[in-house]
């Protein structure tokens, strides 16, 4: 398939494959922008409820202009083959960041699910039920936007079932206790499995666990799911509360609908609605789980399971499991053991640091029994009776104390006696100063060391820095740039005047000088703003030097849905203007 041609979209890569098809990746050749395009399994061409299925897709997806939903921009049939051309999201699906981080904090996925329910209140209000929300079905792009995909199993309200023997489709551990009796999908279904979803990505693991289908099934509709706190001590005690009141067992007391689920989680965390992608850098992992599904999320969409276990996606290596079982313990315990070790390790650093022969700075050793008082000076080491061996180092002042009782020695004379007949005893070893004994007067004998002073060379003339030559380009002809729209456009609540934002997506070059760089901002405006029409204008575009270069002012118009189905766009720096680099 790659480098064919499906009508004007030229196939690129391979991105995944499912149960239902396959995934590529392709490039649009008349819009000149990238889509995936997914492709029914030939073979299933002939098994109608799998045609049926996939055409049912493709139609409620036109349906849904949101940009938290996955756009589709066109089906096709050619050549006996049937594909869906739809928007190509670049990103990881919330299970692939499951099981890179094992846990995801509350500060990440509160505002994740904002926009996530966002995304379903849209469908809700379309009379449109997913059906099978879970971590592999919304994926978080580079830049903070959450995208709800894989409808292909999604029902709208008062259609007829296809099969009485789909009658429950899904995954089972995500499905609300009704849907698994046999009753029709609602809001009130998907607002349960959405509860699950934030259950297991907060705390690792899901409410209800089992070998068998019939025994999950029980669980769920018979038991209560332990509180989310209760296995994650990190998460909030009012988040816990708003999880489990929406995975109720009855649905009438879960939240009305999206956004009264999406309100509650506002109200009790206001501070936490911009995503913050850093905190999802990845780390070095103690142990590397290798993912056997398709490399790109959009693969995940056309593998609809039905009644699938995911006891292998829960399965963990066994130094995974032993870390699990370490962060478990008492914290308690932990910091009294950590007590005890450090007691021991005072106490024996007590009884045998006094043997060291190396002593610190600033420190005295003790008296010994002539009451000569015993010191070292800085850097210097014990090696013989008078402290040979030590060195002084630089800028270290030094003095000698000895006490009067030591001052002098006897000499044996009977007839004048010890009085008077004395000789002056040699001082032995050097003290640190501001240390004098409580008993008699002392005598101080400083010895300053002081160190040579090396001449410091001459640094010769400093020359000043050269100053970068300017030049200044003239731009004969408009040159065009590529931009791609940062903001998320709502159709419903966009208006004329309204500020836009884009970035430059590569550099622009003129006479071999890079004039734009790749990440300058450009600003633009929302000219007008219908019911089915929508028109904007980019006005400039911040150029390499940092000046504000104005650009052709040419109005994008069209439908809303084909405006926001494209976040890039071309615009022009005008012809006549200067630029200093």
């Amino acid at each position: 398939m790659i480098g064919q041609h499906i009508q004007n979209y030229q196939v690129t890569a391979h991105l995944g494959e499912g149960g239902m098809g396959t995934v590529y990746k392709a490039t649009d050749t008349v819009l000149g922008r990238e889509v995936a395009l997914k492709m029914l399994h030939t073979p299933l061409i002939n098994q109608s409820q799998f045609l049926e299925r996939f055409r049912k897709e493709a139609r409620i997806l036109a349906q849904l202009l949101h940009p938290n939903i996955t756009a589709i921009y066109n089906f096709i049939e050619q050549n006996n083959s049937h594909y869906m051309v739809m928007e190509f999201v670049e990103g990881k699906n919330l299970d692939s960041l499951l099981r890179q981080h094992r846990v995801l904090s509350y500060q990440t996925i509160v505002p994740v699910f904002i926009q996530a329910l966002e995304g379903l209140h849209h469908a809700h209000r379309k009379g449109i039920f997913h059906r099978d929300i879970k971590p592999s079905n919304l994926i978080l792009t580079p830049d903070g936007t959450v995208k709800v995909m894989d409808f292909g199993i999604a029902r709208m309200a008062g259609e007829q079932r296809m099969t009485q023997i789909n009658r429950v489709v899904g995954t089972v551990e995500f499905m609300a206790p009704e849907l698994i009796q046999g009753k029709d999908p609602s809001v009130a279904s998907d607002i349960y499995a959405t509860a699950v979803t934030m259950y297991e990505l907060l705390t690792g693991k899901l409410p209800f666990e089992s070998t068998t289908d019939f025994n999950l099934m029980q669980e769920i509709l018979q038991k209560k799911p332990p509180a989310p706190d209760k296995l994650n001590a990190a998460i909030p005690k009012s988040l816990s509360q708003i999880l489990l009141k929406a995975m109720e067992k009855k649905p009438e007391s879960r939240y009305s609908d999206a956004r009264a689920f999406q309100q509650a989680l506002i109200n009790a965390f206001p501070q936490l609605r911009e995503i913050d992608m850093q905190a999802l850098t990845p780390s070095a992992p103690m142990t590397q789980v290798i993912s056997t599904t398709g490399n790109h999320p959009l693969a995940t969409q056309i593998d609809a399971r039905v009644g699938t276990q995911r006891t292998g996606d829960n399965a963990l290596p066994v130094m995974t499991r032993l870390q699990q079982k370490w962060e478990g313990l008492n914290k308690k315990h932990v910091g009294i053991a950590a007590g005890v070790l450090a007691l021991l390790i005072v106490v024996t650093s007590l009884l045998f640091g006094g043997k060291k022969d190396q002593v610190s700075d600033n420190t005295l050793s003790p008296t010994d029994s002539t009451g000569q008082t015993n010191t070292v000076n800085h850097s210097a080491t014990s090696s013989d009776e008078n402290g040979g061996g030590g060195s002084l180092p630089a800028n270290c002042t030094v003095t000698t104390i000895t006490p009067p009782s030591e001052r002098f020695q006897p000499i044996d004379d009977p007839k004048k006696g010890n009085e008077g007949n004395q000789k002056p005893k040699e001082d032995k070893k050097p003290v640190i100063p501001n240390e004098k004994p409580k008993d008699d007067p002392i005598e101080i004998k400083p010895v300053v060391v002081i160190p040579k002073e090396e001449p410091k060379p001459d640094p010769g003339p400093v020359n000043p820095p050269e100053k970068k030559a300017t030049r200044t380009i003239a731009l004969v002809n408009r040159t065009e740039i590529s931009l791609y729209l940062r903001e998320n456009i709502n159709g419903n609540s966009a208006y004329a005047g309204q500020s836009l934002s884009f970035t430059v997506t590569r550099p622009v070059y003129y006479s071999g000088e890079v004039i734009v760089e790749k990440g300058a901002s450009a600003t633009g405006r929302i000219t007008k703003a219908g019911n089915k029409k929508l028109s904007i204008v980019i006005s400039s575009v911040k150029a390499a030097n940092g000046q504000r270069i104005p650009l052709q002012e040419t109005e994008l118009s069209g439908r809303i849905e084909e405006i926001l189905a494209s976040r890039n766009y071309s615009a022009y720096i005008k012809k006549g203007i200067t630029i200093t680099l």
